[in-house]
């Protein structure tokens, strides 16, 4: 008994289909009006930047260590783990998938900040 169409390839399927028979794609529920949604893939697309601008802002921070810089250059090294604490909380507060990792990257950011503002105080 086919009574809807897959949102991905718009072959007939069972209404309580959990998974396409013919592309394979996992289907969201039936909504108000009878059809399927499209269930939004999750994706890596912020916990991994977070990970890559703490790892950048740690690396950062240590190679400056015991350098004189200005404070445009100390300006331009803070916002390295500003971007990484943004993006690791907007991983973490949005996508289910990663958010330990947006979790991760968001706190070797902090860190990178926090060596980054002590740079500057010295």
């Amino acid at each position: 008994m086919e009574n809807s169409r897959c949102p991905y390839c718009r072959e007939g399927i069972k209404t309580e289909a959990i998974l396409c028979r013919h592309c394979h794609s996992r289907l969201g529920a039936v909504g108000a009006h009878g059809r399927r949604r499209a269930l939004s893939p999750e994706t890596w697309w912020l916990p991994i930047p977070a990970v890559v601008f703490g790892l950048l802002s740690l690396f950062c921070s240590w190679s400056t260590a015991g350098v004189y810089l200005s404070w445009d250059e100390m300006a331009g090294l803070m916002v390295i783990p500003l971007f990484g604490i943004i993006t690791g909380l907007s991983g973490a507060l949005i996508q289910a998938k990663g958010r330990n990792t947006a979790i991760v990257g968001c706190a070797m950011s902090a860190l990178g900040l926090i060596v980054a503002i002590l740079l500057l105080i010295d």
